[in-house]
């Protein structure tokens, strides 16, 4: 394979995502990859192949736990059939990569469980050097204890500046969302948070207190990103949520995704007098279709606080 010989290389990026790779494509890749010791930067796309399964997680991990000098890792593993093993088998390389400052993990679409994730919390307890987490898990097989396990590894990475977690479209409801809460209120370093929890469905009002109880800690915000899309919020949430808002006044880009929830127009009050409070504010993105309980007054409630934010 071309890439043995290229063993001074110290960034590589392979994408190889909608094609028809399985188990063994990734076992000869990994035969490569497990040469390229100089790597400080590798990023992987393999998603939607389907057939690679935990066979191939455990061929590519090995791989991956000879490449001690990775900085940055990327790989994006959505819809390929895998489950805890697979997962299992990567936490174990991941444990070793003790250098890593930069750590993306794709795998939307797949079948994992709580299980898995109490292995992927295992791994990343110990990466202690992170800075940049993205994590996405959407529409596998997770609940409230698998959040409770990743809560118990976010809650050590104190040096993180930027997380990104989306378990959207799985089973978690507010006990859930406690979880995490709780996690995100010691991340006093974060400047980014991306936080995905649509289509749970049983996440409602309490849900989004406990969130905001976190949220109002993480006074050096500059950028954030919540998707509560297609819950059963209501206007009792959106004043939970409102309240931290105020006090985040260093966000400089906020995205708010509300759509398919119950929120009415006393809820648009309540956001309308938060956004009017951020004046540092130059990007926003607000959602809140398909409420079905706004009118007009609810639009012209929400006219007042944009006009509020002269630097958008």
């Amino acid at each position: 394979m071309a890439l043995i010989k290229l063993l001074n290389i110290t960034r590589l990026t392979l994408e190889l995502r909608n094609n028809s790779i399985e188990s063994i494509g990734v076992k000869f890749l990994s035969t490569a990859l497990i040469t390229l010791i100089n790597l400080s930067n590798l990023s992987l796309g393999l998603s939607n192949n389907n057939s690679i399964g935990d066979s191939g997680v455990k061929y590519l991990s090995t791989a991956l736990i000879k490449l001690f000098n990775l900085s940055s890792l990327t790989l994006n593993l959505n819809s390929n059939s895998i489950g805890n093993s697979g997962v299992n088998y990567l936490s174990t390389a991941l444990i070793m990569l003790i250098n890593l400052s930069s750590l993306t993990l794709g795998f939307k679409n797949n079948s994992i469980g709580d299980t898995g994730v109490n292995y992927f919390s295992t791994a990343l307890i110990k990466l202690i050097s992170l800075e940049s987490l993205t994590l996405n898990l959407d529409c596998n097989l997770i609940g409230d204890l698998g959040v409770n396990y990743l809560s118990t590894a976010l809650i050590m990475l104190i040096n993180l500046s930027s997380l990104t977690v989306g378990i959207n479209c799985n089973s978690i409801g507010d006990t859930g969302v406690n979880y995490l809460s709780t996690a995100l209120i010691k991340l006093i370093n974060l400047s980014s948070l991306a936080l995905g929890l649509s289509s749970n469905n049983s996440l409602g009002d309490s849900g989004v207190n406990y969130l905001s109880t976190a949220l109002i800690k993480l006074i050096n915000l500059s950028n954030l990103t919540l998707n509560l899309t297609n819950n059963s919020i209501g206007n009792s949430g959106v004043n939970f949520l409102s309240t931290p808002l105020i006090k985040l006044i260093n966000l400089k880009w906020l995205s708010l995704y509300l759509s398919n929830n119950l929120i009415g127009e006393s809820g648009v009050n309540y956001l309308s007098t938060a956004l009017g409070k951020l004046v540092k504010l130059s990007s926003l993105t607000l959602n809140l279709s398909h409420n079905n309980l706004i009118g007009d007054t609810g639009v012209n409630l929400l006219s007042t606080g944009l006009n509020k934010l002269v630097n958008l």
